[in-house]
Formats: structure tokens, C-alpha cells, sequence
């Protein structure tokens, strides 16, 4: 079956390929590079390009590969030539790095990735330190969340990200209590033991 092109002014092209599916490659005039993508139809292709055109233009988008396994290495080596980590906490974060794989939050520009970092910290694996109701505490969650942004942060910062996909997100709900500041008393416990320790009239 011929294939069939349409080229717009902005350096979207639209072409019909052999299989009956349609890709668009859409032009990054500072890149020098296109980014392409496939659709089941025409309409859905058109759609997707201009609204890529769109974030192309308003810089919420850009045509440079975001995907954690390349990022991971970057930020790896950098940290540790500038002295930022060491072996032990780089061993840390590739367990990290391996659990979001799994969870699937392999690429930081796919529109699942926000929902495959969500599965990553509901599925977690129990560790020795557990939380309330079988739930990884909160201050684990925190720390694995802190690694997470971290590699969110170093990607944006780099140029590869234009902006943040986990804008806004938290593992730890509202009303979980951080067990790290947890209250061992509450403050009736506390008044009672003061009271039986002060000396009697």
C-alpha cells in the first residue's frame, strides 16, 4: 500500500505507513530532531501532532529522551565524580531504580508514568520497618519518595524534562502521622505520670 505524507509549515509530518497505522514526527527546531509516534487513525495522528506542535512551542515539551535507565546512569556518574554520593547510597537508590522498572515508570515523559510511580509506592514491599495497618512507615516512603524527586530534579534540571510529572504527588496520605514525630504519650498519659511524680502536700 503507498504511503501517504502531509507536511505542515511547522514540521509536522503525518504519514500513512505500510501496516494502515499513521505516525506523526513532530520537528524540534532546536534539536535539530524529530519525535515520532504512531496512531490508528488519521484523526487521532492530526490531533496528536498539533497538540505536540502546541507544547513544543510553549516549551512544556521538548524532543530529548527522558527515560530512567539513561538518566539514572547520568546522574550516577555525576554525583558520584562530584562527591554528592558514595557507593552505599547509589546501591540504595538502584533498588529504587529497579522498582520503578518493574512498576513500569521507565520512561519520566510517558503519560503513564505519574500512575506508574502510584503503583511503585502502593505495591511496596514490607521492609523490618513496617508502619500502621501493613503499610511501609511513612518516614521509608518519604526517603524513597526524596530519591525519586531526585532523579525528577536532576532530569529537569539537565534539560531533558521541561517540567515535573510528579507535580503535587505524596505516597503518605494526610492523615498519616509521620513515625518519625510520632507522640509516645498522649497528653491526658502525660499529665497522669507528672502528677504521680510530684511530691504530695
Amino acid at each position: 500500500m503507498p504511503r501517504k505524507q502531509r507536511r505542515d509549515r511547522d514540521g509536522v509530518v503525518v504519514t500513512r505507513k505500510a501496516n494502515g497505522r499513521w505516525m506523526t514526527r513532530i520537528w524540534d527546531r532546536e534539536l535539530k530532531r524529530y519525535r515520532s509516534t504512531s496512531y490508528a487513525t488519521e484523526k487521532q495522528a492530526t490531533e496528536a501532532a498539533r497538540i505536540g506542535r502546541a507544547k513544543f512551542d510553549l516549551g512544556q515539551d521538548n524532543a530529548q529522551d527522558a527515560k530512567l535507565a539513561g538518566i539514572w546512569a547520568a546522574y550516577k556518574t555525576e554525583r558520584l565524580n562530584d562527591g554528592k554520593a558514595n557507593e552505599r547510597t547509589t546501591k540504595a537508590m538502584q533498588r529504587v531504580v529497579d522498582g520503578l522498572n518493574a512498576a513500569g515508570a521507565s520512561d519520566f515523559k510517558d503519560r503513564d508514568f505519574r500512575a506508574a510511580v502510584i503503583r511503585f509506592f502502593n505495591t511496596m514491599k514490607l521492609s523490618r520497618a513496617k508502619g500502621k495497618n501493613g503499610k511501609v512507615a511513612v518516614s521509608t516512603r518519604q526517603r524513597i519518595l526524596s530519591q525519586v524527586r531526585a532523579l525528577v530534579n536532576f532530569a529537569h534540571r539537565a534539560g531533558w524534562l521541561p517540567n515535573d510529572p510528579l507535580a503535587g504527588y505524596s505516597p503518605v496520605g494526610s492523615r498519616e502521622q509521620d513515625d518519625t514525630t510520632r507522640e509516645v504519650f498522649t497528653l491526658a498519659e502525660a499529665r497522669a505520670i507528672v502528677a504521680l511524680h510530684l511530691p504530695s502536700d
